[in-house]
């Protein structure tokens, strides 16, 4: 598949949008990554992904939140694949043929302590 990355972590700058909630000590915290409006994607926004194959990314949280204060962190991920594409369809296509693919992850709870 050709998966269109904007918003995900798999992104090259990965805090172009908001993907994850997070909230401390039960109370909201504000995102303060980046938030951009696009036009139409092009090929390279694309990652393919061929059946079994995985991919990992590694994203910094206290780029995108306050995380300096100590508590009981909860972390929900609401990330939606803005393009889901087969790989005999080849990227970019344009936005009247997305399919857009919410994913369903689980959240967690972190405590940080001083």
């Amino acid at each position: 598949m050709n998966v269109l990355v904007w918003a995900t972590p798999l992104e090259p700058r990965p805090w172009m949008g908001p993907y994850v909630k997070v909230t401390h000590n039960g109370q909201a915290l504000r995102y303060r990554g980046a938030t951009v409006k696009r036009g139409d994607p092009d090929a390279a926004a694309y990652l393919q992904l061929d059946a079994g194959q995985t991919r990992l990314a590694e994203v910094d949280l206290a780029l995108a939140f306050d995380l300096s204060q100590p508590g009981r962190y909860h972390l929900t991920p609401q990330l939606v694949i803005h393009d889901l594409a087969p790989i005999a369809e080849a990227p970019p296509r344009p936005r009247e043929r997305h399919v857009r693919v919410p994913l369903d992850c689980n959240s967690l709870d972190f405590d940080l302590q001083r």
